[in-house]
């Protein structure tokens, strides 16, 4: 592989391009937030443009670059925001970030600055860090541009030149890609958007202009038919719910429980069945929704072109086994992840599912009342002698730093309290 370099940015920074968001970061900000995606990575941030779009609409935002000076700059253009930013250097080759980290990325005109083994192995840690659903909009020069065609840039491989001239990209190698070579590099992803564009440009009053690929993939090893009759027939059902055991919340809960899954080296097919169903009979029996959930499951004829009887069987103990209040341990291991994920609570997740529960179940409280409802709640459910702070039968990193944060506001009553009220505002106003 060639090595990496940095764009000089101080040739492109003063140019408004670079400073204006993409036209369809707008459609993939207003697409991810639908599908209630939080973990944004910006791959090649530049000066900042995706990052402090992304920030300003409450997304999790992480900002990475080659560049220094980029950073930098992206830096203080978010702080003079007050934006909360997380920034890294470094080379996309190796993304310092762990497994399953985020729900979307965004890098445009950036994983083509290296050559072909290069390009492979940017996409294989893209897949690393990506979770399950995750997606990823990318863009690739295209062979059909002018400078592939270039005799006077020096060849790499078959697929690379590096391009001499004056201006931020020069000496940065350029791998450039056809349709056939786009299908072949994400074989194993879903490809959702291929598109072939030709940007023109005015130049030296001459007309200048450039072909990309514009790509949006999605990382699932999931039964794309399986998704797809879980989407359209199981999924809808959650609207049925109220606000606490709705999709948002089966959402929170697929993720966690799709990292342990991988962790575990179990079926994600018959994980993410048992998530999909835990708690859809919520709105029929509360008190028993486990065993409701578990029966609509089992009635599920259409299921059984997915899996065996005796697979069904284990998805419905895994349903039946999740709930925190149950004595016992969980059967299989499936009933273990889904119930470690289901009790895995952050902060905000605590205050937004328990104000909802508050106003399905006890009606127009005052806030006084929602504020003590949830710290009782709190105590009960998840401080140090709660009944579902011991109950965890798998290793789970996540929710146990996510508990800690959640049993040391606990421990704070006065900061408890000063939470509950900024959550009480941001959530019923």
């Amino acid at each position: 592989m060639v090595e990496s370099k940095a764009w000089n940015w101080s040739k492109a920074s003063k140019l408004d391009i670079w400073k204006e968001p993409s036209m369809e970061s707008y459609y993939l900000l207003n697409r991810w937030k639908k599908q209630m995606k939080k973990d944004f990575l910006d791959l090649g941030c530049g000066i900042g443009r995706h990052t402090v779009l992304f920030a300003q609409n409450g997304f999790n935002t992480y900002a990475f670059d080659l560049s220094e000076e980029a950073i930098n700059t992206t830096k203080k253009w978010a702080e003079e925001l007050n934006l909360n930013v997380d920034y890294k250097i470094g080379d996309m080759l190796n993304l310092p970030y762990e497994d399953n980290s985020f729900d979307c990325m965004l890098c445009r005109n950036v994983i083509s600055h290296t050559d072909t083994k290069g390009v492979e192995k940017i996409i294989k840690e893209i897949n690393r860090v990506l979770r399950e659903d995750g997606e990823c909009y990318l863009t690739l020069g295209s062979k059909s541009s002018p400078a592939f065609n270039n005799k006077d840039f020096p060849v790499v491989d078959e697929n690379t030149k590096i391009r001499i001239e004056d201006g931020p990209e020069n000496g940065i190698p350029h791998f450039y890609a056809d349709y056939n070579l786009v299908q072949e590099l994400f074989k194993d992803n879903i490809i959702e958007l291929v598109e072939h564009i030709e940007d023109f440009y005015e130049e030296n009053e001459k007309t200048n202009s450039s072909y990309h690929y514009h790509i949006l993939i999605k990382k699932s090893e999931i039964n794309p038919k399986l998704k797809e009759y879980m989407e359209k027939n199981v999924f809808p059902e959650y609207s049925k719910n109220g606000k606490s055991h709705d999709l948002t919340h089966i959402k929170e809960v697929m993720k966690n429980a799709l990292i342990l899954g991988e962790k575990y080296n179990v079926n994600l097919d018959m994980l993410y069945t048992a998530v999909a169903y835990h708690d859809i009979g919520d709105h029929l029996d509360r008190e028993n929704h486990e065993k409701v959930s578990a029966q609509i499951l089992e009635k599920d004829e259409a299921l059984n072109k997915f899996f065996f009887k005796s697979e069904k069987q284990v998805i419905k103990e895994a349903i039946e086994d999740h709930r925190s209040s149950k004595t016992g341990e969980p059967r299989n291991i499936y009933g273990k992840i889904l119930a470690s994920a289901d009790k895995t609570v952050t902060i905000e997740i605590f205050f937004r599912r328990t104000y909802d529960y508050n106003i399905e179940h006890y009606g127009n409280l005052k806030k006084e009342e929602h504020i003590q409802r949830a710290w009782e709640h709190a105590v009960t459910k998840f401080g140090k002698e709660g009944y579902a702070a011991k109950k965890d039968y798998i290793e789970n990193e996540y929710r146990e730093k996510a508990l800690k944060e959640l049993q040391d506001l606990i421990d704070d009553k006065e900061k408890f309290y000063k939470v509950a009220d900024e959550m009480y505002k941001k959530y019923i106003g």
